[in-house]
């Protein structure tokens, strides 16, 4: 099997990383010993030269108080791109019949939600 090249994704990962640290108001050093690891690997990851696994990912973003999917593909849970490739690629494999009852319930929730009424709306 052939190794990737992740080069890109790390850098722009880690710009991520340093946006957060520094809206927080945290130093690498503070990240590194919320984190239980050196200020070193804080400054491999800003700048794309570490990786970093999900776990400690997660951890990091619990740190930075955002989600990991901000520092991931710089979406949080309430901007409109969230999960949209996920989505598209799950409904484009169901039948055309499930995906015409995927696009009703989407229309009721939507013109829930413009009503004001979004007691049935997806949070």
């Amino acid at each position: 099997m052939q190794k990737q090249d992740h080069t890109q994704e790390l850098i722009i990962l880690g710009k991520r990383i340093q946006q957060f640290r520094r809206e927080s108001g945290l130093t690498q050093e503070d990240v590194a010993d919320a984190m239980g690891c050196s200020v070193t690997y804080i400054s491999k990851l800003e700048r794309g030269r570490a990786s970093c696994n999900l776990s400690r990912l997660l951890t990091l973003a619990n740190v930075l108080q955002c989600d990991a999917a901000e520092l991931l593909f710089g979406v949080n849970r309430g901007s409109p791109g969230y999960l949209y490739p996920e989505i598209t690629q799950s409904v484009g494999e169901l039948s055309p019949s499930s995906r015409e009852l995927v696009w009703q319930v989407m229309t009721l929730i939507e013109s829930r939600t413009e009503e004001g009424n979004d007691e049935h709306a997806v949070p």
